[in-house]
């Protein structure tokens, strides 16, 4: 999704790796340019590097994929419905 920074392989494991490209996608998201998004609120650039996110993840089918898993593990209350279906689907 966002290119990853060349490193150097100075043999020290890394295990999270730094992306660039955020601030340009979502000044495009935006409609705005790069120095328009630096003078944004830290939250109002948040919101939108979200909503630039989410917008770029819906454009594919493995995005979507990823969207939903991640909604599914948002959710904190039961589907009781499809419990129940589950429940009496075991015991029939």
């Amino acid at each position: 999704m966002l290119p990853d920074v060349p490193e150097e392989d100075d043999g020290i494991r890394r295990y999270y790796h730094v992306s660039l490209g955020a601030v340009p996608m979502v000044a495009k998201f935006a409609n705005m340019s790069v120095p328009q998004m630096q003078e944004l609120d830290f939250i109002d650039y948040l919101i939108l590097r979200r909503d630039a996110f989410i917008s770029a993840l819906s454009r594919s089918k493995e995005g979507l994929e990823a969207l939903e898993a991640a909604w599914m593990k948002e959710q904190t209350k039961a589907d009781r419905a499809a419990l129940r279906r589950v429940i009496h689907g075991r015991k029939r």
